[in-house]
């Protein structure tokens, strides 16, 4: 005679939640590293060269479209990650800067073009993010 099947939906929505927020987390963090990636080994930049303020070396500034080619690691080093919750449950996970120029380098303003650099990390891995958002999840 096969053995009873018994359902405990308690332990199973713990292990859900779990695993959300294993996955919220994870993925969280490993944006935030790719960001900070993209932005300190940036490609050739096409923008202007100029000295930089110490007149030794040369930079080579990013041209619109491009992620910024920063000069100092302050934006880099800005870059944290915040998660939201509620009650002991990781709901969402935020990646921010708050540097006031993080903004107009990723949008643009009337007087500087976009030089995106955080949507582009999203859109070249949108797939590893969707699988590490799914880990321990089959799909039917």
């Amino acid at each position: 005679m096969p053995g009873k099947f018994r359902s405990n939906p308690g332990k199973f929505m713990k292990a859900v939640r779990n695993q959300v927020q294993t996955n919220v987390e994870n993925t969280t963090q490993t944006y935030s590293d790719d960001l900070k990636e993209k932005l300190d080994t940036p490609p050739p930049r096409s923008g202007w060269e100029y000295r930089n303020i110490k007149g030794k070396d040369v930079h080579i500034a990013s041209a619109p479209g491009e992620p910024p080619a920063p000069l100092s690691r302050d934006l880099i080093n800005s870059i944290s990650t915040t998660f939201i919750s509620k009650g002991a449950n990781v709901r969402s996970g935020i990646t921010w800067s708050d540097l006031n120029y993080a903004r107009f380098l990723e949008q643009g303003t009337s007087f500087i073009e976009e030089r995106p650099a955080w949507v582009k990390v999203i859109r070249e891995n949108r797939e590893k993010y969707a699988i590490m958002m799914t880990k321990g999840f089959k799909r039917r």
